[in-house]
């Protein structure tokens, strides 16, 4: 995560802060330029889930996790391939000291990014970790198969935009993968992590983001 150096207020009552300058490109941008494997990009997101899951052990829930929010700078000689995540502009706060001024969002109040928010979070409704564990699923899907998710339908493959409708399905990542990426293989467990995350439910996604690094 990237840090912040120093805040403050400016003598005309605007608030400030300074933090480093990330010299990258946004994940999925990078992950291709660099023709990563499956695995690496795997790797990847873990790397980033083990970063989100420190904000949520401190009470902290990003709900704008995109590629734009995850740079991936060249790789370092020795520490490899290191994301940077930033902009937590529209993070919330569930508790402790800075919690009671950031904690709530207005009733219908939607914010993030379409495409990556959970329907909850598009519908303008009360969010927790989960939310940010649907977003690390769409980075999955987009990672492995350079698009975000699509929706199962006859007639349509839309790219899903933040449509809350009921029962929504999306095609396995593996589908996709096979148009969108051939010779990239992705197996049926990613298959399956990547639904998990994408449930319209959040009592059935993954309960932590440390559930998720887990499978």
């Amino acid at each position: 995560i990237v840090s912040v150096h120093a805040a403050g207020v400016d003598d005309q009552g605007r608030p400030w802060f300074a933090k480093p300058f990330v010299e990258g490109e946004p994940l999925t941008d990078a992950a291709d330029a660099l023709a990563l494997s499956v695995s690496d990009r795997v790797a990847l997101l873990d790397r980033v889930a083990g970063a989100i899951e420190h904000a949520h052990q401190r009470g902290v829930i990003h709900r704008d996790l995109k590629p734009q929010n995850v740079l991936l700078p060249a790789p370092d000689r020795t520490a490899g391939l290191q994301p940077r995540i930033i902009d937590f502009g529209v993070a919330k706060a569930v508790f402790g000291s800075v919690a009671p001024a950031t904690a709530e969002t207005l009733a219908g109040q939607r914010i993030g990014t379409p495409g990556y928010m959970s329907p909850e979070q598009f519908a303008g409704q009360a969010v927790d970790t989960r939310a940010d564990v649907w977003s690390l699923g769409v980075l999955l899907h987009e990672l492995l198969t350079g698009s975000r998710p699509e929706q199962r339908s006859c007639d349509s493959a839309d790219v899903w935009t933040g449509d809350a409708s009921p029962q929504r399905r999306f095609r396995p990542a593996s589908d996709v993968a096979r148009v969108s990426a051939p010779g990239r293989h992705v197996d049926v467990d990613l298959d399956a992590i990547v639904d998990r995350c994408l449930q319209d439910d959040r009592e059935a996604r993954y309960a932590s983001v440390s559930q998720l690094r887990d499978d």
